[in-house]
């Protein structure tokens, strides 16, 4: 399924009202869904990294 479409898909289940958390574990999923974050796990503890779509 192209991002676009999961995207639209995602807001009609929520009716626009909600927002939607996803967890991924593979790199597929993880392309579909360009904006979002990212955890870095480090011996110093976790880091959040923002992801933004890449136009």
């Amino acid at each position: 399924m192209p991002s676009h479409n999961l995207t639209m898909r995602l807001y009609e289940l929520t009716n626009g009202k909600r927002s939607v958390g996803l967890i991924y574990h593979t790199e597929q999923v993880k392309s579909m869904i360009t904006e979002g974050f990212d955890i870095e796990i480090t011996p110093s503890g976790s880091h959040i990294h923002p992801r933004r779509s890449a136009a």
